[in-house]
């Protein structure tokens, strides 16, 4: 499943656990999701929520925190890193989509939630 993790969001609406299957960059020691072509169902609720699980498939959970990231360099930095920790073939779509993904992608950065 290369990057691949579970990342559970209580809905905005409902407050129903919502899981959906992301990658998970590491850049710089933290972790970052992300989706490449703007707002998404699940990127609203994280934002909305401000905190969510990472799932890994060996069944470990950790609480996280999530700010989303305004456009700006750490945002370009993961993109930039999305395309070379994708397996194939997601690293080649996101290497000849870049241009799209700077300017339309919705990206948050992961951190530890104790109180979770």
């Amino acid at each position: 499943m290369g990057i691949t993790v579970d990342l559970r969001v209580p809905g905005r609406r409902t407050g129903l656990q919502r899981a959906v299957l992301v990658g998970l960059i590491e850049l710089a020691g933290r972790w970052y999701v992300g989706h490449p072509n703007g707002e998404a169902g699940w990127t609203r609720n994280l934002a909305a929520a401000g905190e969510a699980s990472v799932a890994w498939p060996t069944g470990v959970t950790h609480p996280v925190r999530a700010t989303r990231l305004p456009d700006g360099d750490e945002r370009d930095a993961v993109i930039l890193a999305t395309a070379y920790q994708q397996p194939f073939p997601g690293n080649f779509v996101y290497r000849a989509a870049r241009c799209h993904i700077l300017a339309s992608g919705v990206y948050f950065r992961l951190e530890p939630n104790e109180s979770g």
